[in-house]
């Protein structure tokens, strides 16, 4: 995921802002300016799209790169998970300790595509979409190794991957009626909508394909 990433890694133009004295309060200030809620605009693959449609390239590329991997080798792939989730850490780890050479540019990498949810010094949104697609193959496997429904442990990366990339994307811009606010964002009818028929669909699609 990494390393397909590093192609998509878009451009951003954000205002420049006085370095502070000391490096921990830097990375504080640079994540507080990106959490404060101004729209950016960021060039991906030679286009200027919103910030928003750009974090969820990465949540279509999770799609294509996990799901052949669950469906071909769930037992590899969940120890794989468990390799990536243990590497994203020492990244983390890595990037807060401020270790020279690598901590800059992880810091640059990671922090362009930071929005107004992301509060604090740890960034979490990419273990948390690693997470949100190993969890269910590994309960299923754990659960139960014999007999599963298809798209049972592939249920992390379709809601997310999927449908929370279209809901968002949609919602971010089409969306008009506001169901909830949640974390200063609002949820749209249209995205709601979005989310579930594109799941429907995928899951079907997906599962029509296997079993035929």
């Amino acid at each position: 995921l990494l390393l397909p990433g590093l192609y998509l890694s878009p451009r951003t133009t954000t205002t420049s802002t006085t370095a502070p004295r000391n490096n921990e309060r830097k990375a504080s200030r640079e994540i507080k300016n990106i959490n404060s809620g101004a729209r950016r605009v960021v060039t991906l693959l030679g286009k200027d799209i919103s910030q928003i449609s750009a974090r969820k390239w990465y949540h279509f590329l999770a799609v294509g790169l996990f799901t052949p991997a669950i469906v071909l080798s769930p037992a590899f792939t969940s120890f794989a998970f468990v390799l990536a989730f243990v590497l994203f850490l020492c990244i983390e780890t890595i990037r807060l300790s401020r270790l020279y050479p690598t901590a800059k540019p992880l810091q640059a990498f990671l922090t362009q595509l930071l929005d107004h949810r992301e509060k604090g010094l740890l960034i979490v949104s990419h273990i948390y979409l690693l997470l949100g697609c190993a969890l269910p193959v590994i309960l299923t496997l754990l659960l139960d190794r014999d007999s599963y429904p298809i798209c049972a442990p592939l249920s992390g990366v379709i809601s997310l991957g999927i449908g929370d990339s279209f809901a968002s994307i949609v919602g971010s811009n089409y969306g008009g009626k506001i169901l909830t606010r949640f974390q200063g964002g609002g949820k749209s009818l249209e995205g709601t909508l979005a989310c579930l028929f594109s799941m429907v669909l995928f899951g079907w699609s997906l599962e029509t394909y296997l079993e035929s």
